[in-house]
Order: C-alpha cells, then structure tokens, then sequence
C-alpha cells in the first residue's frame, strides 16, 4: 500500500507543478497584452489654431 500512496503524491506533484506553469504562463500572457493594449492607447496629440477670434469689449 505504501507504494500506491507514493505514486498518488507523485501525481499530486505533478499536477500541481503543471498548475503552477499553466498559471504563470496565464500570467505572462495577460501582462503582455496589457502592455500592448496599455500602447494602443497612448495617444499623441497636436494643437492647431484653425479660427483666431480677437473680442473686444466698448
């Protein structure tokens, strides 16, 4: 029996290694589209006077 119980903690392991990097490459992934979403939308800005209007009170 001890044998059996073995082989269930070596699965546990495993799978709970493999949870481990399934998460961190979620967690890679969603901070690199972050990022890139974060690049979308800086946005750069211009200012050109298209009217002048002088207002002048009598």
């Amino acid at each position: 029996m001890p044998n059996h119980k073995n082989k269930l903690e070596l699965a546990w392991i495993a799978k709970h290694k493999a949870l481990f990097e399934a998460q961190d490459a979620v967690d890679q992934r969603r901070e690199a589209l972050i990022a890139g979403i974060g690049a979308k939308l800086t946005q750069n800005t211009n200012s050109t006077t298209v009217v002048y209007l002088r207002w002048r009170l009598v």
